[in-house]
């Protein structure tokens, strides 16, 4: 019967171990879907594909980056929650403003991960010779139509 249980318990731990790991694995390589979405106009699947295909050279550092942010955080989400979790802490001033600034600490943060994402982008794009779209029309003037009709500019 103790066999059955270590073998019972040792697939159970080593399920749990592969599908984190397949977690990550998505994540890392995904984690460029949504730049991607934004920049090169690509929907579904396709934009998962290059995405995979930007990182492929990059993927340790595009761990760091998501393991960076996502504990920072976590650990602030958890160590907010657990100084409000004591007593009526949420109802005084002091939790009033801990919720505040954990709230704009987290906003600030979530844009840093998606600024890094961006320049994580960039710097893959290098590194497969494509031509950023800053390159292409770089020290160019564009002009831009200017309608010399007047319109009602009334403000309500």
């Amino acid at each position: 019967m103790n066999t059955s249980t270590t073998e019972n318990g040792g697939s159970l731990w080593s399920e749990i171990i592969e599908s984190t790991r397949t977690i990550f694995k998505s994540h890392v390589n995904w984690s460029l879907a949504y730049v991607i979405t934004v920049v090169e106009s690509k929907k579904g699947y396709e934009t998962l594909r290059r995405s995979a295909k930007l990182v492929k050279g990059e993927r340790w550092v595009t761990l760091k980056i998501l393991m960076y942010y996502e504990i920072v955080i976590v650990w602030m989400v958890v160590w907010c929650a657990m100084f409000l979790a004591r007593g009526e802490q949420w109802r005084s001033f002091t939790g009033i403003l801990l919720t505040a600034f954990t709230s704009v600490m987290g906003y600030i943060l979530m844009n840093q991960y998606l600024v890094a994402n961006v320049v994580l982008y960039m710097h893959c794009k290098e590194l497969n010779d494509e031509k950023l779209m800053s390159e292409t029309a770089a020290g160019e003037y564009v002009s831009l139509p200017v309608e010399e009709e007047e319109k009602n500019h009334d403000v309500v």
